[in-house]
């Protein structure tokens, strides 16, 4: 007989349930006896079939807002996420945006050798004019600026935001240093760098003594990533450059012939 009292309910189309209750929603078979398949009146099918084990209008309207959360949560993530309930698909769909944009974790690229150590000293530069060096001196910087570059994993245009100076559980100082990418020169930068030295380095003295002339201003910065033995913890290592325009353009020009470099060997390969 309830099957049959389905059948019917179905057959006679949205808003038309047989319920014999008082009904808090809209529609006429929106009481405590509406069956599975009967239609809350917004013309969509209705999942507030358990009414029929509760009794009155309140309880009702409670099922029928449940059912809106329901419908809204299966109308945006599908069917098949229905069984999970409004809850649980919203919970794995936030879980699941929290994955697709999580950064990976940067990678050490090979060893960091003594000649890295001295290239990626974690000190800044404030060279802004190497047009005025001598010929010599010139050559020298471009030199050095362009091992930087090959040895580098990411090189950026970069501005200092801010420069926190805080203290560890052993007493230590560590000085943090955050910096806005503005345009990535090599390699993949993530949008913000976090850069950190310890105390007790010639590093540290010379960015603390620098903090007024860095914030918020531009630098180039040099990154190369290596595993600390001590600890096996990935950490980034950098070298800064004041931003000149010299210093880009020679950036670039190493860039361009890397990259030139690399397809005439993978032609050759061929």
């Amino acid at each position: 007989e309830r099957d049959r009292e389905r059948a019917r309910a179905r057959a006679r189309g949205p808003g038309s349930g047989t319920g014999t209750g008082a009904g808090a929603g809209a529609g006429a078979g929106a009481g405590t006896g509406a069956g599975t398949g009967a239609s809350c009146g917004a013309g969509r099918k209705c999942v507030c079939g358990s009414a029929r084990r509760l009794t009155g209008g309140a309880a009702v309207a409670r099922l029928h807002a449940r059912d809106d959360m329901h419908h809204a949560a299966t109308t945006r993530y599908g069917p098949r996420w229905a069984h999970l309930g409004c809850v649980g698909a919203l919970t794995l769909a936030v879980g699941l945006a929290g994955c697709a944009g999580a950064t990976p974790a940067p990678v050490a690229a090979g060893a960091f050798t003594e000649g890295d150590a001295a290239l990626f000293d974690d000190q800044v530069s404030f060279l802004e004019r190497p047009s005025e060096l001598s010929a010599d001196m010139r050559e020298q910087w471009a030199h050095e600026v362009g091992v930087r570059v090959r040895r580098a994993q990411v090189v950026a245009v970069v501005r200092v935001r801010t420069m926190q100076d805080s203290t560890t559980v052993a007493g230590a100082r560590h000085l943090r240093l955050t910096a806005i990418v503005e345009e990535p020169l090599s390699g993949a930068p993530d949008a913000t760098l976090e850069l950190g030295v310890d105390s007790g380095t010639r590093a540290f003295d010379v960015l603390e003594r620098s903090e007024d002339r860095m914030l918020g201003e531009r630098f180039v910065a040099f990154v190369r990533y290596a595993v600390e033995p001590e600890t096996g913890e990935t950490v980034a290592h950098f070298h800064l450059c004041v931003w000149s325009k010299a210093l880009v353009d020679r950036v670039q020009e190493v860039v361009r012939r890397g990259t030139k470099q690399r397809v005439i060997v993978y032609e050759h390969a061929r």
